[in-house]
């Protein structure tokens, strides 16, 4: 028993480990979304000014107004072009770096998947008919945990378009995105075991 609990509270380490480094993912996301969000707003304020400064212009007489007013605008409009290319460089850039942060994650997923497939193993063969059913819904618990986390990166890899709609069940920097969520094999053996048991109780025998 203090194997099994040993390994329990091992394999809960695991995936809080998996789970930091999706928040890490989300994390650097967010700071994405307001850099790109400080930038589309700093462009539309300055698209204010162009608008009256334009309107303005429109009941001027004098050529001198109208020259200055005219050179203005031309001004901010150029202005708003390049803060428009340094927000879309910003966002390139930061993109790199949320790359790095998936990979960080995968290699967190990849090591509580072989520990998760080491201790699903251990608890098949060492579980009992009192057990089974507390252990598969442990096992299965651990196995929803990983599997929703690989889930969610990949689609933020998707929805950020790192990885192409296309590309979505290849490989990406080794990890293959097209995985199937694990679970546990103690469900093949509950059912297996259930049988079992009902043929035991059939016979008298339970």
């Amino acid at each position: 028993m203090t194997n099994k609990t040993e390994m329990i509270k091992e394999m809960t380490s695991k995936v809080i480990e998996v789970q930091d480094a999706q928040e890490a993912v989300y994390a650097f996301l967010e700071e994405i979304e307001e850099t790109v969000a400080e930038g589309t707003e700093a462009v539309s304020q300055m698209q204010s000014v162009v608008e009256a400064k334009k309107e303005a212009m429109s009941v001027f007489t004098d050529f001198g107004e109208v020259k200055m007013a005219k050179a203005e605008i031309d001004s901010l409009e150029a202005d708003m072009e390049l803060l428009k290319q340094i927000t879309a460089n910003k966002a390139k850039a930061m993109k790199a770096t949320l790359e790095d942060k998936a990979e960080e994650f995968f290699k967190a997923h990849k090591s509580a998947v072989f520990f998760f497939t080491n201790t699903d193993a251990y608890f098949v063969a060492n579980t009992t008919l009192a057990t089974i059913a507390e252990d598969e819904q442990t096992m299965q618990g651990f196995a929803n945990s990983i599997s929703n986390s690989f889930a969610s990166v990949r689609q933020v890899l998707l929805d950020e378009q790192i990885v192409a709609q296309a590309d979505q069940n290849r490989l990406y920097r080794g990890i293959h995105l097209g995985q199937a969520g694990k679970v546990t094999e103690l469900n093949t053996y509950h059912r297996l075991v259930r049988g079992y048991a009902r043929e035991l109780k059939t016979k008298g025998a339970l």
